[in-house]
This record gives structure tokens, sequence and C-alpha cells, in this order.
């Protein structure tokens, strides 16, 4: 158990530094989010779901406290990213591919409008389009599709070359 809080507040720490820089580098904030979010997912794959949320939480509540930018930064990470790398673990044990995506388009879409709203009518940032709401939608999935097919290959590479590392030295 105490391996498994150590490997969670590492990995918490490190998704928190992750979060922080989206502050400095914020041309790179997409990225940032996405690599804190994948330390998340390392919590899961290493001591199981409960610390993973555990690690979501961690992250979320550090952020809030020490991230500069509160605003679209942080609460895309609370309400959209963060927890996605639990969430894909629980859909991914479907064992049905197209099932799978449904699923997680359908997540991604009624999170996004909790986002939005929240931004408009909560945070009383205004949102503003140049373009049809669908086709920001559209490309919201196409990013969602990239996102979880990059954390796939990130998170098997992890699985297969860097978890057994872990493992031999505790």
């Amino acid at each position: 158990m105490a391996r498994k809080i150590a490997l969670t507040a590492m990995f918490s720490a490190l998704g928190t530094v992750f979060l922080f820089l989206t502050g400095i580098w914020p041309f790179g904030t997409v990225a940032l989010l996405c690599a804190a979010s994948a330390f998340v997912a390392f919590s899961v794959m290493e001591c199981g779901m409960g610390y993973g949320l555990l690690s979501y939480i961690t992250i979320s509540v550090l952020g809030f406290l020490l991230v500069p930018d509160k605003t679209i930064t942080l609460w895309e990470f609370v309400l959209l990213l963060g927890y996605y790398p639990v969430i894909k673990c629980l859909i991914e044990r479907l064992n049905r591919l197209w099932l799978e995506w449904l699923i997680k388009v359908l997540f991604f879409s009624v999170m996004v409008i909790v986002l939005l709203l929240l931004f408009q009518f909560v945070l009383f940032i205004p949102i503003v389009t140049e373009l049809p709401v669908w086709l920001y939608g559209i490309g919201g999935i196409a990013l969602l599709a990239v996102y979880d097919y990059a954390l796939s290959v990130f998170l098997s590479y992890y699985r297969n070359r860097l978890k057994g590392k872990l493992r031999k030295n505790s």
C-alpha cells in the first residue's frame, strides 16, 4: 500500500508540473494538458482505479492552488482531460470497438457542453464562434480520436518498456 501511495504521489506531482507549465508555455497548452492526464493513466496502470482517481483529484486541487491560469486551462483539465484516462479504462473493458467509440464520443460531447455552459453562465466567459457549432463538434471529435489514440500508444509503450523497471526496484 505504501508503494501505491508513493507512486500515486509521484505521478500526481509530475502531472501538476505539466499543469503548471501551461502558464509558462501557453502555446503548448493542449499537449501539456494531455501529458498531465497521462500521469493519471500511469496511476491507474500501476496502482488501480481508485489510485488513479486519487491522482486526478490531487492534480486538480494542486492545480487550483498553483497554476497561474485558473480559467480555461485548469477547467479543461478538471472537466475534460484529467479523468479521461480513468473513463477510457472503464469503457475499454467492454471489448467492442464500435460501442467503446460511441460511448467515448457521447461522453466527450456531453462534457464539452457542460464545459461551455460553465464558461458562459458560471465563469461569464463569452463563447464567440466564427464557424457553425457543428463544425467545432466534428473538430472536437477528431481531436478526441487523436488524443485517445496517442494516449493508447503512449500507455502501450509505458506498459511494455517502463512499467517493469518501476517494479524491479520495489
